[in-house]
């Protein structure tokens, strides 16, 4: 369940909110990169030198596609135990893997009994045959939906307490032959955390990260009088207009903005829009809300909890919103936007 181009920030990197730049030693550099969790990323930082950004510009994205390779559940990769590994061992053998995989599906788990249950890492096997349809349709020009009996039979070996986790032996354990692991409700999100902490870690503080729904901001940006980023949230309608956005938040130092929605892995068959976030108790695309954005600290809490929200009722939202003490804003499919009241004093006039 992957999210792509949701939040954007090139064009709002570029706002200095009608103020005087000040003096400052600071420059304003930016790179752009593809291929880490197919998603296009952003990375926007404040340096005196070109050459110190360039560092932790390498040191980020050379950690992103260390956990890319690491969570990946399509791909193996020489000398690494991946997620793809402990898929291809289900029911066989616990499989050692990595501490960052220990503490994510560690993560996941304890995420999805908190919220009831809206987000399953286990049930690849039916997310399988949802990617298929929308791969197969995008191959042959025709689209078919998956039956109801095979989304049935596969919902059968998604029990998440079947996904063993060994933390003294630093194994992972799939009890079940036929279950297999989809972590990309929270895989690109843990990803984008752990590698802001690699550079907070290092002293960088001034950058702002966009990788795809993913948006982390590391400290202040030091080319103006603003102590915070300006993030734009886009409009599901034109999610590719830059000029039609549903609001522009101001974000603090230090905070995650991630954004779920209906509206980039999709496809269409009768007039109906099926897209890749998928309801564990339907077994159907969700069908509450156009986007979902959390603001919160933790990239990876955000990632996973805007999935949740996406696949909650409003009065749901509310309730687990409120638990993680977490902000939200939501679009319905109507259109209508909604938030939590700390989002009201982010919103830029």
């Amino acid at each position: 369940m992957k999210k792509i181009g949701i939040i954007l920030i090139g064009l709002l990197l570029c706002i200095s909110c009608g103020k005087q730049e000040k003096v400052t030693k600071y420059k304003k550099f930016k790179e752009e990169s593809y291929g880490n969790f197919d998603t296009i990323t952003f990375f926007v930082g404040y340096a005196e030198k070109e050459k110190d950004f360039k560092e932790a510009s390498a040191l980020f994205r050379n950690h992103m596609q260390k956990l890319n390779n690491l969570f990946d559940i399509y791909n193996d990769y020489e000398g690494l135990v991946n997620v793809k590994s402990i898929n291809d061992a289900a029911g066989i053998k616990p499989v050692k893997v990595e501490p960052e995989l220990i503490e994510l599906i560690e993560l996941s788990k304890t995420l999805y009994d908190k919220t009831g249950g809206k987000v399953n890492i286990a049930m690849g096997s039916i997310l399988k045959l949802w990617h298929a349809a929308r791969e197969d349709g995008e191959a042959n020009g025709s689209y078919i939906l998956p039956k109801a009996q095979d989304l049935q039979e596969a919902s059968k070996h998604c029990n998440i307490d079947d996904v063993i986790v060994n933390k003294e032996k630093s194994t992972v354990f799939l009890k079940d032959p036929e279950m297999s692991l989809d972590i990309g409700s929270i895989a690109k999100g843990f990803a984008v955390e752990k590698s802001a902490e690699l550079l907070e870690g290092k002293g960088i503080d001034s950058v702002i990260i966009s990788a795809g729904g993913d948006v982390r901001t590391i400290g202040e940006p030091k080319e103006t009088d603003r102590n915070y980023w300006l993030v734009g949230i886009q409009n599901p309608d034109h999610p590719e207009d830059q000029s039609s956005l549903a609001t522009v938040l101001q974000i603090p130092k230090g905070m995650s903005v991630v954004t779920s929605g209906n509206y980039q892995r999709y496809f269409e068959k009768d007039g109906v829009r099926y897209h890749h976030l998928i309801d564990p108790k339907t077994l159907q695309p969700g069908n509450y809300f156009s986007s979902v954005s959390v603001i919160c600290k933790d990239n990876a809490l955000g990632d996973f909890l805007s999935t949740a929200l996406f696949l909650s009722t409003k009065e749901e939202g509310e309730k687990i919103a409120k638990k993680f003490d977490v902000e939200v804003f939501w679009i319905g499919l109507d259109g209508k936007m909604s938030m939590t009241e700390g989002v009201k004093t982010m919103i830029q006039k």
